[in-house]
C-alpha cells in the first residue's frame, strides 16, 4: 500500500469494512508460496515509493509505505483407521505490518522556493510557483499524518478511553 495520508488527498480511498476494520480500496491481498516471491512483491511496491531531496535527506520518502504479512499455518491430522477415521485440521493466522514512514520536516516556504530555484532554474516563475505549492502541501500532509500516529500512539500507550484514529488515513489502516 503506498498512500500519501490526508483524508482528502490520496489514491485510494479507505471505507470502513461494516464497522469493524478500515480496508484501502484498490488493494489485494497476493499469495506469496515462498520467500522469494514475497521480497519480490515487497520490491515491486517500493518502485512506486515517491522519493524528493529535502534539507535533511537527499532521498527522502515522499509518500509512506505499508506492507501487510498475513501467516496463516494449517495444520492436518488423521485420527483413527478406516471408517472411523476423522480428519482434524488446526489453523492458527497472524498478521505482521511493516511500515516505511515518509520523513517529517520543518517547513518554511522560503526554503521550498530557494529548493525549487536551484532544482528547476529554465522553468518559469508562475510554474516554479506552483512546484513550491506542491511541495509545501506535500510536507503538510505527510507531518498532520505523521502526528495523528503520534496522537494514537500516545492514547493507546496511556490507555485513554479515546483513540483518534480517524483523523488520518494511516492511523486508519494502522490502529
Amino acid at each position: 500500500n503506498n498512500n500519501n495520508n490526508n483524508n482528502n488527498n490520496n489514491n485510494n480511498s479507505i471505507n470502513n469494512n461494516h464497522g469493524e476494520e478500515w480496508e484501502v480500496e484498490d488493494l489485494t491481498w497476493m499469495r506469496c508460496e515462498n520467500a522469494s516471491m514475497l521480497l519480490q512483491k515487497f520490491a515491486e511496491g517500493r518502485k512506486r515509493l515517491r522519493y524528493a531531496e529535502t534539507r535533511m535527506n537527499k532521498h527522502s520518502s515522499r509518500s509512506h509505505c505499508v506492507l501487510n504479512v498475513r501467516v496463516k499455518k494449517i495444520k492436518r491430522k488423521k485420527r483413527g483407521r478406516g471408517k472411523d477415521a476423522v480428519l482434524i485440521v488446526e489453523q492458527s493466522e497472524g498478521v505482521l505490518t511493516v511500515v516505511d514512514l515518509a520523513g517529517s520536516e520543518r517547513q518554511h516556504k522560503d526554503y521550498y522556493r530557494h529548493q525549487e530555484v536551484k532544482r528547476y532554474p529554465l522553468v518559469n516563475k508562475k510554474d516554479r510557483v506552483l512546484l513550491e505549492e506542491l511541495r509545501f502541501k506535500e510536507a503538510t500532509r505527510i507531518n498532520q499524518s505523521l502526528l495523528a500516529l503520534g496522537n494514537c500512539v500516545r492514547a493507546l500507550a496511556s490507555n485513554a478511553a479515546h483513540v483518534p484514529v480517524r483523523d488520518s488515513n494511516l492511523t486508519k489502516i494502522l490502529c
